[in-house]
């Protein structure tokens, strides 16, 4: 507060508090908001505080959908719009940089699923965070996926990737890895990390394409 905010965003601050805790600390936010004046945002999942229920999958259709949300509540339906359609204009691009991907068989956290349908992937086996039995493994392995698409934040499947001999990616669902600040990058981030891994063999397709060309 010693900085003078204007926006004061609260990421569930009264969750696991007892009851009167969750009181107290309500209640001197709201009380810094009429002092001050702030714009105070809160996630939470208490219902019974709740304004706008907004999911939170990295799925273009559904980001997109939950920022109209949004700014029909806040009233800012005219920057939304300029919003979405440079963030459409920006994975159209992504897109296209990342097709000669599509298709590749994919083992893929459960939490990547969104990006690697995004990506055009075919997922053969998806995981869920946990501890990964032998049975879970071996079938993963006997898919014979060309990538193991894992999640940065909760890592949990290269041992999947190391015995299946396959490429590893590890891809983010929200930013702030790798100076990612908002969606745009999230998206150029994972993006990046799939030519990143697969540079060595379109590298190799690019030579001996090459070198077909000029022995013939």
């Amino acid at each position: 507060m010693a900085q003078e905010p204007l926006i004061l965003l609260l990421d569930e601050p009264t969750t696991y508090l007892d009851g009167e805790s969750r009181s107290e600390i309500m209640e001197t936010i709201r009380s810094i908001h009429r002092q001050r004046g702030l714009t105070t945002l809160e996630t939470s999942k208490n219902r019974n505080i709740l304004a706008i229920q907004i999911e939170t999958s990295i799925s273009p259709k559904s980001l997109i959908a939950q920022a109209r949300k949004i700014s029909k509540v806040l009233k800012t339906e005219k920057e939304e719009q300029a919003w979405e359609e440079r963030f459409l204009e920006k994975l159209k691009g992504l897109q296209k940089q990342i097709s000669s991907f599509s298709g590749k068989r994919a083992v893929v956290h459960r939490f990547a699923q969104p990006f690697a349908h995004w990506a055009g992937l075919s997922i053969v086996q998806v995981i869920s965070p946990g501890e990964l039995t032998p049975k879970v493994i071996g079938g993963a392995i006997a898919k014979k996926p060309e990538l193991v698409l894992d999640i940065h934040h909760f890592p949990i499947a290269k041992v999947i990737a190391e015995n299946a001999k396959c490429k590893y990616v590890q891809v983010i669902n929200f930013p702030g890895v790798g100076n990612t600040k908002n969606l745009e990058d999230l998206f150029q981030y994972n993006s990046i990390q799939l030519l990143n891994a697969f540079q060595e063999i379109l590298m190799n397709h690019h030579i001996f394409g090459f070198y077909c060309s000029k022995t013939l």
